[in-house]
């Protein structure tokens, strides 16, 4: 019954990027452009995931790591140890992506770019939006961070027996999941998605890796765009 859900859960990828969504988000109306992604987040990355975990008997795993994963994390603390995702490096890392944020932000205000890929279509473009980028932040750090660092990694972990090759797995789709950002954003974000696997591991803690990746994106989506002054003071005109 476990290694079953291995298509269904990629089925819920390919159902959340299928129609080049991106493509649609570009062409779309302001207004209707961050709802949009955010329900369909939550739709099939959040609910389904939830789904999907209930039908492998694996809902506890959202606070306790899966047993599955144990090897996986034992490479991990043999590397850099075991982490308090809520001690003081915890705190560190946090600190750490908001003010690498503000810097970025002052950097962009003097006319360097600091992004890595193209993100100029999903970055608010005015004060109302920004609001709408916080909501977004929230739910990628969520729904992502459920699909790739939990039940995806798990699926293939039951069919493979190797924790380590579902993480693999999963970090390589999250990297492709962004490719409307380019073969840079691609990188970057392949480099994010390791980033998270670790911190997950190494905290044992889903709550700490979702944390972290929020906290990554209201840097780049709301944080940045406020301290570089690129929002303008008019609200987008629906249309």
């Amino acid at each position: 019954m476990t290694a079953a859900i291995l298509l269904p859960t990629l089925g819920l990828l390919w159902l959340f990027l299928r129609g080049d969504m991106l493509g649609r988000w570009r062409r779309a109306a302001a207004w209707r452009r961050y709802p949009a992604w955010i329900a369909r987040a939550w739709t099939l990355l959040g609910a389904g995931s939830l789904t999907l975990l209930a039908a492998m008997g694996e809902v506890g795993a959202i606070a306790a790591l899966p047993d599955r994963f144990l090897p996986a994390r034992a490479i991990v603390v043999t590397w850099i140890g075991a982490i308090d995702p809520f001690g003081s490096m915890g705190a560190a890392a946090l600190g750490g992506v908001l003010l690498g944020g503000i810097v970025a932000g002052l950097l962009e205000r003097r006319g360097r770019r600091v992004a890595f890929g193209d993100v100029e279509r999903v970055l608010p473009r005015d004060r109302r939006e920004w609001r709408w980028s916080a909501a977004l932040a929230l739910t990628a750090g969520m729904t992502e961070e459920l699909y790739f660092r939990l039940l995806l990694p798990l699926s293939i972990a039951a069919v493979t027996g190797s924790a380590a090759a579902g993480f693999a797995i999963a970090a390589i789709l999250f990297a492709a999941a962004h490719r409307y950002q380019g073969w840079a954003g691609i990188a970057a974000t392949g480099a994010v998605g390791v980033l998270m696997t670790i911190v997950y591991l190494s905290t044992a803690s889903l709550i700490a890796a979702m944390l972290l990746h929020v906290a990554i994106d209201l840097n780049a989506l709301v944080l940045r765009p406020i301290v570089s002054r690129r929002l303008s003071s008019s609200a987008a005109t629906p249309s």
